[in-house]
């Protein structure tokens, strides 16, 4: 991914990834984030694809993606003060 933008912190299965917002984060920020990370795996260069391949392997979660990864949706976690 371009070094402005930040990889999904969670690759799910079914070629998803998740973004989240915490406290006060602004959900257009979020929005903005989860697009253009998206937008970077489906239409940028082959080497944004494979870090991001390689980012996931070394979390060593147990999750692998193809070489070629592209994800089909876009996973938005949004954490609400407790008890709302």
């Amino acid at each position: 991914m371009p070094p402005s933008t930040r990889n999904p912190e969670i690759a799910l299965p079914a070629g998803s990834g998740t973004h989240r917002a915490e406290g006060s984060a602004p959900l257009s920020h979020l929005f903005s984030q989860g697009l253009i990370s998206a937008q970077s795996l489906v239409a940028g260069p082959s080497a944004v694809r494979e870090r991001f391949v390689r980012t996931v392997a070394a979390l060593n979660h147990g999750r692998s993606l193809a070489a070629d990864f592209k994800p089909t949706k876009v996973v938005y976690a949004i954490l609400l003060p407790k008890g709302k």
